[in-house]
């Protein structure tokens, strides 16, 4: 299997660990770059791998002495090398329970795959060819340029916006209006209506704990466990940073209070 195929299943169950409750698919993804940053040839191959996908060229010429100059990082290792290593990727998705699927193959993967592993013979001419035109004419389509930390990871920030959008249109009907507010806030990204949001849950969960304490004040346990909220809620609103999740534990621990009135 190719290393593309392989680096994307791995970056599928990253992004998946991000939209779910999950964490077998963040500690999947680290197995995964500690795997990388200590074999040479797995190294290599995500930097070129990542090279190609990203790069621009307008110039045709240009992106082809590109192209030219990444596969000849990988030259140096045989086929056999390389499917080797590549193998304890697979073996490592295997041991986790994930069985690499024939349909996530993508055509820029398999020819730059082609051109890494290939040495040029009159049988297979053509094929290299094929391949070298393809990779060469992907470098010279224009991408959006993209500022996030999953770019950093080898991870396609539109397939994350994609997963994401197809959980949260599944779950929207099952959410409270509290709760599609939240979202509709965090989508946007305003910091100012942000801090709004978090101010406004912070007061409405301290209020609820205060008439809990009139109504409950002679039990001593329930108003133990009622003051341990309120220095939660007082310690997210020190805490600058997380406001998501902040604001999402704030909505649930909300909920909780005013189901025991």
């Amino acid at each position: 299997m190719d290393f593309g195929t392989i680096k994307d299943i791995f970056a599928s169950h990253l992004v998946e660990s991000h939209v779910s409750d999950d964490e077998s698919g963040k500690n999947l993804y680290k197995q995964f770059i500690k795997l990388i940053s200590e074999n040479e040839v797995l190294k290599s191959q995500f930097i070129v791998y990542k090279n190609i996908e990203n790069k621009h060229f307008d110039s045709e010429v240009m992106a082809s002495d590109y192209l030219k100059e990444n596969i000849s990082v990988l030259k140096k290792y045989s086929k056999e090398e390389i499917e080797k290593e590549n193998s304890k990727l697979v073996k490592l998705l295997e041991s986790n329970g994930v069985q690499p699927s024939p349909g996530s193959y993508r055509s820029l993967h398999n020819s730059i795959h082609t051109l890494i592993t290939e040495e040029k013979t009159a049988s297979n001419i053509n094929k290299l060819h094929e391949s070298f035109t393809m990779v060469k004419d992907w470098l010279l389509v224009e991408k959006e340029e993209e500022k996030s930390d999953y770019v950093k990871e080898g991870v396609n920030p539109k397939k994350f916006l994609e997963i994401v959008l197809e959980k949260y249109n599944k779950k929207y009907s099952e959410l409270s209006e509290d709760e599609k507010e939240a979202f509709k806030v965090l989508r946007e990204g305003d910091e100012s209506s942000i801090e709004s949001l978090m101010s406004r849950l912070v007061r409405e969960n301290i209020s609820i704990i205060n008439e809990h304490l009139k109504s409950y004040g002679d039990n001593l346990g329930v108003k133990e466990k009622l003051l341990e909220a309120k220095d939660v809620i007082y310690e997210m609103v020190d805490n600058n940073e997380g406001y998501s999740d902040n604001i999402f534990k704030l909505l649930e621990l909300k909920n909780n209070l005013s189901n025991d009135t």
